[in-house]
């Protein structure tokens, strides 16, 4: 049985992805993109959607092969870092940060932190 952290990084995952695959627009206002009605739209359910269900779906996994849980832990852990990385380039370009963009870089370094420490 996964920890209680991992846990919560899987949910995380797969209620973005079920998000993202069923309301792409909202998930794209939410993050402020403009969705176009057929590529963007796409990229959110393959990159938000399709990514997240499947990142969360292989933490379960985790549940019925421990020998794979550290690997599959810090991959994850990096992707999570890097996504907050990426937000920090972007405020220092941008020269600033709006408030729900570092909330999710905060987010991406927990959840990151706690798959490390799983």
């Amino acid at each position: 049985m996964p920890s209680p952290a991992i846990t919560a990084v899987a949910i995380f995952f797969i209620g973005m992805g079920a998000l993202a695959l069923s309301a792409p627009q909202r998930l794209a206002r939410l993050v402020g993109l403009d969705a176009s009605p057929r590529r963007g739209i796409n990229e959110i359910r393959a990159v938000y959607g399709g990514f997240g269900v499947a990142m969360g779906s292989l933490l379960v996994y985790t549940a019925d092969d421990p020998a794979l849980r550290a690997g599959i832990c810090l991959t994850l852990a990096l992707a999570l870092f890097g996504m907050a990385a990426g937000r920090l380039i972007s405020a220092i370009v941008e020269r600033g940060l709006h408030p729900l963009m570092l909330a999710l870089a905060l987010m991406e370094l927990t959840l990151g932190a706690l798959l490390l420490g799983a």
